[in-house]
């Protein structure tokens, strides 16, 4: 759990999509964190359960 990230990003991200015009982004795949740099953000601490640990990657999505 010190290496999961908090479920608040997920709303975070969610929201960021809501905001877009919905013509123009749909059927997109992407990842919160992919979402959330798109809309400027480089900090994301608060969305980590202990900030000190970096966090685990999803086993299912391929890092770059």
């Amino acid at each position: 759990m010190k290496r999961a990230r908090k479920p608040e990003i997920m709303a975070d991200a969610a929201y960021a999509i809501f905001c877009r015009d919905a013509r123009r982004y749909t059927g997109h795949f992407v990842l919160d964190e992919e979402i959330l740099r798109e809309e400027g953000m480089t900090d994301f601490d608060r969305h980590c359960n202990d900030p000190n640990e970096k966090p685990e990657l999803d086993l299912f999505v391929a890092a770059e």
